[in-house]
């Protein structure tokens, strides 16, 4: 069964985690949110820390609703499985 998604595919946002976090709480009936972007100007790691990027990276963002059961994610899989079907899409 596929997993639905939403892909944003950005040239310049603020941040891809507070794009993807407000596109997903736009009330999308809890759908995961992949947001791509060719640079960022607001980013920030853990801690709040500034985020620098470097030219032709690829930043990447995934909202998606917390597992109902404590200590089991499917998380890095989705993120895997939307990375690789954004990529696939662009690249062919």
């Amino acid at each position: 069964m596929d997993t639905q998604y939403v892909t944003l595919n950005e040239d310049r946002v603020h941040s891809t985690q507070d794009a993807a976090r407000s596109r997903f709480e736009m009330g999308n009936d809890g759908v995961p949110v992949l947001v791509i972007a060719a640079k960022q100007d607001a980013g920030r790691g853990r801690n709040e820390n500034v985020w620098w990027s470097s030219p032709r990276a690829m930043l990447a963002s995934l909202a998606v609703t917390s597992p109902a059961l404590a200590g089991v994610t499917l998380a890095p899989l989705l993120a895997g499985l939307a990375a690789h079907d954004a990529i696939r899409s662009q690249l062919g």
